[in-house]
């Protein structure tokens, strides 16, 4: 499970079953409406930087504005420490991401996971071909 610890329930639904979207979004950002909501809307600043992160790390897209579903209920198992483990949530991503008939941009991570789940023979992937400087001991003395 890419690591995550044993003790992290893998079921996220099951871990956090008192969650509501609603409730939980009128609790972090005081509106009624949960349709559209933007992270600039949560009034706590480290949660705000916690959905970027999110949102840029496990989610990635184009718009991190956007707070999506799965990630509230990670939040929301943040806020309650229940522990968990979102490897289901960024699987259903990733799998999702393969079956889009547009081009992906990945990280080489994601590149070799999904080359060998099979997951790269049917998907648009944009290489890029420049050469990588690499920081090495050298460039730091």
């Amino acid at each position: 499970m890419l690591g995550f610890d044993k003790n992290c329930n893998h079921n996220l639904d099951r871990a956090i079953e008192g969650f509501d979207r609603v409730d939980f979004w009128k609790e972090i950002s005081d509106k009624d409406s949960s349709t559209q909501p933007r992270t600039s809307e949560i009034h706590n600043p480290t949660l705000r930087f916690m959905h970027r992160w999110l949102a840029m790390t496990l989610f990635p897209r184009n718009d991190l504005r956007t707070v999506r579903v799965e990630e509230m209920k990670i939040m929301y198992a943040m806020l309650n420490r229940t522990h968990i483990s979102p490897i289901i949530g960024m699987m259903d991503y990733w799998l999702g991401t393969f079956q889009r008939d547009e081009y992906v941009e990945c990280t080489s991570l994601i590149t070799r996971l999904t080359r060998n789940m099979g997951l790269l023979d049917r998907a648009l992937i944009n290489y890029i071909p420049t050469n990588r400087v690499y920081l090495d001991y050298d460039h730091f003395f």
